[in-house]
């Protein structure tokens, strides 16, 4: 069951889910007409920029797990085999990342992704190199694991029951 009210300023959705016997209040303020701004094909309008200790691996780990699409990788010049620059896409969202430097050191973030299968996504980074932070689990809002990649990132990999 799903009801939903509207206001002026806010966006008011509830939910109530009928195998729990709660619901949840979510309120938004409702968006601004960004008509006017461009944004590259292929990209979205927030997009993380992760600086890494071992981008290399990061591309490997993402390719593996996730089917991520590598659009575009540069190297340093000086440092031919540090990447200056690169794109994975996952299920259509865009992750920009590049090895960290002195000026830029490395930042662990902390990424959601929604998966077809959690289980089997959570196996897969475990084989790719990953360490288990939560193992899969039924949660309210899905299925859920939690995985920390060679990069030290940590990914809470869902999929919606």
């Amino acid at each position: 069951m799903r009801k939903e009210w509207a206001t002026a300023m806010y966006d008011v959705v509830f939910f109530q889910f009928q195998d729990r016997g709660h619901g949840y209040f979510c309120l938004n303020q409702k968006q601004k007409n960004m008509s006017n701004v461009k944004i590259p094909n292929g990209h979205q309008a927030v997009i993380p920029y992760l600086m890494l200790d071992g981008a290399a691996r990061f591309r490997e780990f993402t390719t593996k797990v996730f089917d991520g699409t590598i659009s575009t990788t540069h190297y340093q010049e000086d440092a031919p085999e540090m990447i200056k620059h690169s794109e994975v896409s996952i299920s259509g969202s865009v992750i920009m990342f590049c090895d960290a430097r002195p000026e830029w050191p490395a930042q662990p973030a902390n990424l959601f992704v929604y998966v077809e299968n959690a289980d089997d996504s959570y196996q897969k980074a475990l084989d790719a190199g990953g360490t288990s932070v939560m193992p899969p689990a039924d949660q309210e809002y899905g299925r859920s694991c939690g995985v920390s990649d060679p990069c030290g990132n940590t990914w809470w990999i869902t999929s919606v029951i």
